[in-house]
C-alpha cells in the first residue's frame, strides 16, 4: 500500500509539471521590443510606468491588448539639465497574443510594429544570421516573405500605428494664443514651439495656416508641420490655401524630397 501511495504522489507531481510547463508554453503573453530608426537613445513610459533611458527597450509577459505608451528624448541644455524635450510618439499600441514584437519608430513619426508567434512549432528557434533574439529560423521564414531582420507581417496585420493629434481642447487653447498675437513672425514662433511637442492632423494643420495671410509664411508653416502630421496622405487639401502656384509648387518639391 506504501509503495502505491508513493506512486500515485509521484504520478501527481509529474501531471502538475507537465500542466505547469504547458501552461506556459501555451502563455497568451508576449514580448516587446523597441527602437528608434536612428537607435538614439530615448525614455520610455509604457502603461504609465516610466522606465530608464535606454535605445533599445526590451519589456517580456505583456498581456495582449491595447496598451499606451510615450516616447520622449531629452535634449540638455550646455549646463547638462533642463533643455528640449521632444516627443517621439504618444499613442496606444496593440500587442496581439502570444508573439514577439518588434516596434521602431520611424523619421515620419509613425510607428512599424511587426510580428511572430512565440512557440511555434513549425519554425525552428533562433539561429544567429536571423539578427534578433529569442526568434525563428530565416531559413524557414523566408519562404514566407521575410525582411532582413527575419520578421514578417504575415502572421498580425498590425504595422504603421500612428501617435495621436494634438486633443481637440488643447488644440483650441493653441489656437486662441495664436490669434492674439499681432504679427505673423510670433503667431509662427507659438505655432513652431507647439510642432515640437505635439502632433496634428490635416484639418488642424489647414487652421493653423489659414491664420496667416501671406504665402511666405503660410508655406514656412506647412513645411514646419508637415512632419508631425499623421494623415500626411490628405496634406494636398491645404493647397487650396496658397495663392500662387509657385507656393504650391514648392511645397510639393519638399514633400517629395522629405520623402
Amino acid at each position: 500500500m506504501k509503495k502505491l501511495s508513493l506512486l500515485f504522489a509521484g504520478m501527481f507531481v509529474c501531471l502538475y509539471g507537465l500542466l505547469a510547463h504547458g501552461n506556459h508554453h501555451y502563455s497568451k503573453n508576449s514580448n516587446i521590443e523597441l527602437r528608434a530608426w536612428n537607435n538614439s537613445s530615448f525614455e520610455i513610459t509604457f502603461d504609465n510606468k516610466t522606465y530608464a533611458k535606454t535605445n533599445r527597450f526590451g519589456l517580456r509577459n505583456i498581456s495582449p491588448g491595447l496598451h499606451y505608451m510615450e516616447v520622449i528624448q531629452h535634449f540638455p541644455n550646455k549646463y547638462g539639465n533642463g533643455g528640449m524635450r521632444k516627443v517621439l510618439y504618444v499613442g496606444k499600441i496593440n500587442i496581439p497574443k502570444n508573439a514577439e514584437v518588434k516596434a521602431t519608430i520611424k523619421p515620419n513619426k509613425k510607428l512599424v510594429v511587426q510580428s511572430l508567434p512565440i512557440n511555434n512549432h513549425h519554425y525552428p528557434l533562433h539561429q544567429p544570421q536571423c539578427g534578433f533574439d529569442n526568434g525563428y529560423s530565416c531559413s524557414c521564414i523566408n519562404d514566407y516573405g521575410c525582411d532582413n531582420d527575419g520578421y514578417q507581417d504575415d502572421f498580425y496585420p498590425n504595422n504603421g500605428y500612428q501617435p495621436l493629434p494634438m486633443a481637440h481642447n488643447d488644440f483650441n487653447k493653441l489656437l486662441q494664443v495664436v490669434e492674439n498675437k499681432k504679427f505673423d513672425s510670433e503667431k509662427l514662433l507659438i505655432i513652431e514651439q507647439a510642432i515640437t511637442f505635439n502632433y496634428f492632423n490635416t484639418e488642424q494643420a489647414y487652421e493653423l495656416i489659414t491664420r496667416f495671410t501671406f504665402d511666405s509664411n503660410k508655406l514656412k508653416l506647412a513645411k514646419s508641420i508637415y512632419p508631425n502630421v499623421i494623415d500626411s496622405h490628405n496634406f494636398y487639401l491645404v493647397n487650396d490655401l496658397f495663392t500662387f502656384n509657385s507656393s504650391i509648387k514648392e511645397l510639393n518639391d519638399y514633400i517629395i524630397n522629405y520623402g
